[in-house]
């Protein structure tokens, strides 16, 4: 019996083996059309596209006469575009206060420039590179505020003093 057993399982095994060899052959071939449809993909995507096509734009003139240049510090710009005053054109301290003259209740200061020209200003005057302003007239000195350009491309106040030398 157990022989008749043995043989029937046998049997059943070379059946189960033949089947699946038949089906093998149909996996390869879902295989192999599978490849076919990938490479027919690459090579509609290898083929050539059209580029799309863009209206061409009339160029523009840039007028900048009226313009300050975008590539110049602010501060530079500014002190090119204003009429500069005698005494803006020197630092301070290339200018010397020589008096103070008190006239018609209004106080001057009286200023050397290095060509030897000598100045009369009041508070409110325009004197220095840095765009000073005379803030304060005392007896033996005045106060200048200037702006000075920092790292940052900004600018600070700051109060000089001028004696008279």
């Amino acid at each position: 019996m157990k022989i008749k057993h043995f043989i029937i399982l046998i049997m059943l095994t070379a059946f189960g083996l033949l089947l699946t060899a038949c089906d093998k052959d149909s996996q390869t071939a879902d295989i192999q059309k599978k490849v076919q449809q990938i490479k027919q993909q690459a090579k509609l995507a290898n083929q050539k596209k059209t580029m799309p096509t863009y209206e061409l734009t009339k160029p523009t003139k840039y007028q900048s006469s009226h313009k300050r240049t975008p590539f110049a510090s602010y501060h530079e710009t500014k002190k090119k575009g204003v009429k500069r005053l005698p005494l803006q054109n020197y630092s301070l301290d290339a200018l010397r206060l020589i008096g103070i003259i008190s006239k018609q209740e209004k106080d001057w200061a009286v200023v050397l420039a290095p060509n030897g020209n000598v100045y009369e200003v009041t508070l409110g005057a325009f004197i220095g590179q840095n765009d000073g302003k005379i803030v304060k007239i005392l007896t033996r000195s005045i106060q200048i505020s200037e702006l000075i350009p920092n790292e940052l491309d900004k600018t600070e106040h700051r109060v000089v003093t001028m004696r008279v030398k």
